[in-house]
């Protein structure tokens, strides 16, 4: 299989150097584009942190050729535009308890659609919510240590109320992560991993979460805001 990422400029076309620009400049890299070999034993899937490595190469090119403009680019659909920065709000890097293995995200302000969010102050917007325990903390075990999705809500005390009120009229229990949300974000990794393989002769490719392109079907999310703890905290406007 082969992979090609390119920038195609509306005026000058194919962004590269002439051959006596490359000779005269000694860039490490001389065009936009970017071709990769995905797959099993070969490089690995076209991802994020790639296309800002070849975005970065891509500017100091153009740099050298049209020097008095300025440059738009336009990005269209990828699976690494949903890519984010390391400390991002984002629940797919949250336990669903806190502590253990996830990355310690940015702290949070409690937006005006969440004005009860902050324990002792109902009422208010506006309130920083700590996305680690302080250091001072009365329970040494939690001293320091990540909340995770569950802490976060229960912090957040009007949605917390309100999804476990809905849970005890549903007569059911609080769940991390529903069966419904579990199925969308395993099709969403399928499609992530897995283009066409296939079609390329790369059968072993496919093997990514056992499905093959030809044979997945789309989950849909559930539309259920109080289904389970990921998606309440999910939709949170701050998230």
């Amino acid at each position: 299989m082969v992979h090609v990422s390119n920038f195609i400029s509306e005026t000058i076309r194919q962004i590269k150097l002439s051959e006596d620009q490359v000779a005269e400049l000694h860039l490490p890299v001389f065009e936009a584009q970017k071709i990769i070999y995905p797959g099993k034993g070969f490089d690995e899937w076209w991802n994020l942190p790639q296309l800002v490595k070849q975005l970065k190469h891509t500017i100091k090119v153009f740099g050298h050729i049209q020097l008095d403009s300025v440059v738009i680019f336009v990005f269209d659909r990828s699976s690494a535009h949903e890519g984010f920065v390391e400390d991002t709000l984002n629940v797919n890097n949250m336990n669903m308890g806190h502590g253990g293995k996830q990355r310690k995200l940015h702290n949070k302000v409690v937006p005006p659609s969440n004005p009860e969010g902050a324990p002792s102050k109902e009422g208010t917007c506006g309130w920083v919510q700590k996305i680690c325990f302080p250091d001072d903390h009365p329970n040494l075990a939690l001293r320091g240590k990540v909340k995770g999705i569950k802490n976060i809500l229960e912090e957040c005390k009007s949605i917390w109320d309100k999804y476990t009120t809905t849970c005890m009229e549903r007569g059911m229990k609080p769940v991390g992560k529903c069966s419904s949300c579990s199925k969308s974000q395993t099709q969403k990794d399928a499609e992530h991993c897995i283009i066409f393989p296939e079609a390329a002769g790369q059968a072993d490719a496919a093997s990514e979460n056992d499905m093959t392109v030809a044979h997945l079907v789309m989950l849909p999310t559930s539309d259920d805001m109080w289904c389970c703890m990921q998606h309440v905290l999910s939709l949170q406007e701050d998230f």
